[in-house]
C-alpha cells in the first residue's frame, strides 16, 4: 500500500476494498487502476488538482470515472485502448 497515499486506518481499509475489486475486475496488480478506485472512495488523503480539472469543472472521481468508461469501451479497439490508458497512468499519477 502507498504511504504517501494512505494516511489513516480507514484509508488502509478503503485501500484494501480498491486491490479487491480490480481483482475481481482482471486488473489484480495494475496499481493505476486500483489508486483510481481508491481515489473515487473519498480517502481522507488530500490530492493535489490540477488546473484541467478546475476548468472541467470535474472532481478527480469524475475525470477518472469517466476514462475508465472510455477504457472499458476501447477495449475491442487496441489503439483506442492504446490512447486512453496513458491519461488514465497520468490523472492517477501522485507525482503531478
Amino acid at each position: 500500500m502507498p504511504s504517501n497515499v494512505v494516511d489513516t486506518k480507514k484509508d488502509e481499509e478503503k485501500w484494501e476494498k480498491a486491490k479487491g475489486i480490480a481483482e475481481e475486475r482482471g486488473h489484480g496488480g495494475e496499481w493505476d487502476y486500483v489508486m483510481g478506485i481508491y481515489k473515487r472512495m473519498n480517502p481522507d488523503h488530500e490530492f493535489k488538482s490540477s488546473s484541467f480539472r478546475r476548468v472541467a469543472g470535474l472532481d478527480e472521481g469524475e475525470v477518472i470515472g469517466l476514462v475508465e468508461d472510455l477504457l472499458e469501451v476501447g477495449v475491442e479497439q487496441p489503439l483506442l485502448r492504446s490512447r486512453i490508458r496513458p491519461i488514465l497512468d497520468w490523472l492517477t499519477d501522485d507525482s503531478r
